[in-house]
């Protein structure tokens, strides 16, 4: 019975503490968190085009490599072979973005110069990037969240790159990369 009261306050304080902002997870899935052989082990081999097929979905899942990596990539670049940097899912069922519990706010919108119906929101804090045509969400790509980026960094304290730099530019180079490749295949 002494035990119950601790207990109890832990779970309180739980619910109400504000939580850190992590990168979204996908099917257990956690940008710069995750593995190769995670993903194997949670959704088995890729399908022979490199994507995993679900019944309302299908996903490409993309890793780190080994060799020269551009320093754009920012934190990208720090990160062990074979490690998830983003996860990019495309929907097969109608989902509205409107429908969504999201703060508009909190992402940056970003409209393809391509094609002006198509728009992508982005939040470096949450690690998401929405793809949307006529309010029909069409992909969503899970990325490194800008606090998992900068502990990356952190930890890998590359040299010559001063601290307020790395942090400043971890979420907009990633951003920036992840935008280039959004026009690209628009």
């Amino acid at each position: 019975m002494r035990w119950y009261l601790p207990c109890l306050i832990a779970i309180f304080l739980g619910f109400c503490l504000p939580s850190t902002a992590q990168a979204k997870e996908w099917r257990g899935i956690v940008p710069l968190k995750s593995t190769r052989a995670d993903v194997e082990r949670l959704l088995g081999l890729p399908g022979k085009h490199g994507r995993y097929q679900f019944e309302d979905e299908r996903a490409y899942v993309n890793y780190a490599g080994r060799g020269p990596c551009h320093p754009v990539n920012g934190c990208l670049c720090l990160v062990s072979e074979d490690v998830v940097i983003s996860i990019r899912v495309e929907l097969e069922v109608e989902m509205r973005f409107s429908a969504l519990s999201i703060d508009k706010k909190k992402y940056e919108k970003y409209i393809s110069p391509q094609n002006p119906a198509l728009i992508s929101y982005t939040s470096d804090e949450e690690g998401i990037i929405y793809t949307v045509e006529d309010d029909d969400v069409t992909a969503i790509e899970y990325i490194p969240s800008a606090k998992d980026c900068q502990a990356v960094i952190r930890r890998a304290k590359p040299a010559g790159v001063q601290k307020s730099r790395r942090k400043a530019r971890c979420a907009s180079l990633l951003r920036s990369f992840l935008i280039a490749d959004f026009a690209r295949t628009a």
